[in-house]
């Protein structure tokens, strides 16, 4: 492994803790201002879990540009908006429940889905990235990447090679001519 993904690896341990924190933190808000049942316990525990659920899907399925991506994107908002209403609500009161002020109670949501929300955000893009620009790492990864090649008359003389793990059009080099 070298140093480029041992890096990346150690950044997403990171974010992946920070953001379990958050979610540990809104679940647990959540929890304790529900209704003292089991079920309404469940009901108020289930939307940060959805949300850390929906951001992991998010995160590891490959993106396009089509509608169905565009769905997914709009269903995550949703899912978010969600978890944040229920979670700001919940975590206020348990702020006030405590003795906190009004603007406290207020504040203290905003930093735990402001946390949930940068590191979700940074799991996709850590994601992502590293999905997009890993190194060849195996003969399957090199045979399925010369099979995709376009032959030079279709790429203006050139061998081009679209990588197995994304659409990134990358030249082999050298450059092979007629």
């Amino acid at each position: 492994m070298n140093s480029t993904n041992h890096n990346f690896d150690s950044v997403r341990r990171r974010v992946q803790l920070a953001l379990a924190v958050a979610l540990l933190v809104s679940v647990a808000s959540n929890v304790a201002a529900a209704e003292p049942t089991v079920g309404g316990r469940l009901v108020a525990g289930w939307p940060p879990v959805a949300l850390f659920l929906t951001v992991d899907v998010v995160g590891r399925v490959p993106r396009s540009n089509d509608w169905l991506s565009h769905v997914a994107s709009t269903a995550t908002g949703i899912v978010a908006l969600v978890a944040a209403v229920a979670s700001f609500s919940h975590m206020r009161h348990v702020a006030l429940m405590f003795g906190e002020s009004g603007l406290v109670a207020v504040l203290f949501p905003l930093t735990v889905d402001g946390l949930a929300v940068v590191c979700s955000i940074g799991l996709v893009k850590l994601t992502r990235h590293t999905t997009t620009n890993k190194p060849v790492s195996s003969v399957s990864d090199v045979s399925s990447s010369v099979s995709s090649a376009q032959p030079p008359a279709a790429s203006g003389g050139r061998v081009v090679v679209r990588s197995p793990q994304s659409s990134t059009v990358r030249p082999l080099t050298p450059v092979l001519t007629k």
